[in-house]
């Protein structure tokens, strides 16, 4: 039982479009990529307040909407993927 706690949530669109670690056309789509912007848990759930006073922490990534959007990587050549995600988090914060 938390006592006085409350209970903290939210969302969040980002960016989560990745780029090949060699951007050449077409040689891309058989090469690493990369993240353009790096997703955090600890960067959303300090929305709710020090991460000493919350328990019961979640951050889920929904990345189904990168599936469609894979159509800007066969249009890069393989160069660059656009993945508009949506990250959500709760947590439950101690009094």
């Amino acid at each position: 039982m938390l006592g006085r706690g409350a209970h903290c949530s939210g969302s969040e669109g980002v960016d989560n479009s990745s780029l090949a670690v060699l951007p050449i056309p077409v040689v891309a789509f058989f090469v690493p990529h990369w993240n353009l912007h790096d997703i955090k848990a600890d960067d959303y759930l300090k929305h709710c307040g020090e991460s000493t006073k919350l328990i019961n922490r979640n951050v889920e990534i929904n990345r189904n909407w990168c599936i469609p959007a894979g159509l800007t990587r066969i249009i890069s050549l393989g160069v660059w993927q656009w993945c508009p995600a949506s990250v959500s988090w709760d947590a439950d914060v101690k009094a």
